[in-house]
């Protein structure tokens, strides 16, 4: 569990649904793993809004997910995902990072596009499961969108980035 949000917060809960899983091809995408070993691949587009408890309309600013890479596939650089909403660019962050043979899961929150899409970018090749736990009311005073800004590296060396 990751926390909690207050009666009227405008986050609305929802019994854990799986949106899609592109090892069976439910969801309406592919059977077929996402993301290439070089990064050209393409995203994969998945309608959220309108379905799986999930309002249309606007009504729905983000949803939170559990997002699942299964089969991974990794340069020795690892590979990693990232979620956001669709018809934006990618931001310069992920939301799971993974190596070749593993299994991982996290909690994701991403913004809808206002067409209600969510786009999920692989670097390196892997299923992808989402299941949908929730989504935030647009206008909420309880979720406010950003672009993720990486503040810490330690790979560089340099720990927290100045000024962020």
């Amino acid at each position: 569990m990751n926390g909690s949000f207050a009666g009227g917060s405008g986050f609305n809960s929802l019994a854990p649904t799986r949106v899609f899983d592109t090892r069976s091809g439910s969801g309406g995408v592919p059977v077929a793993k996402v993301g290439t070993l070089d990064g050209s691949g393409k995203e994969l587009k998945v309608q959220i809004a309108g379905t799986n408890g999930v309002p249309s309309g606007g009504s729905a600013a983000a949803v939170m997910m559990n997002v699942t890479v299964d089969a991974t596939t990794a340069s020795a650089y690892g590979g990693y995902v990232t979620a956001y909403p669709c018809g934006t660019a990618p931001p310069n962050s992920s939301n799971i990072n993974f190596v070749s043979g593993r299994t991982i899961a996290n909690s994701v929150v991403a913004p809808l596009s206002a067409t209600g899409e969510v786009c999920f970018y692989v670097y390196g090749q892997a299923h992808v499961l989402a299941d949908i736990t929730g989504w935030l009311a647009a206008g909420s005073t309880v979720y406010t969108s950003m672009t993720p800004v990486r503040f810490s590296d330690t790979r560089s060396g340099l720990g927290p980035i100045p000024g962020r």
